[in-house]
């Protein structure tokens, strides 16, 4: 009987792991973006500036 529970536990563990693991990922992906994005509006408003 515990083997099934230590079973259910550990896929609901790895459950849990794979979704922080995902949302982790995301919001690198989205920091990168949102990065890139306020970095190309510097350098457009700078060429805009210099022009």
């Amino acid at each position: 009987m515990s083997g099934h529970a230590d079973d259910g536990e550990r896929g609901i563990y790895w459950l849990y792991a794979s979704l922080i693991s995902v949302q982790l990922r995301l919001s690198v992906t989205t920091k990168a973006v949102v990065i890139d994005k306020v970095l190309g509006v510097v350098a457009l408003r700078q060429a805009m500036a210099n022009w």
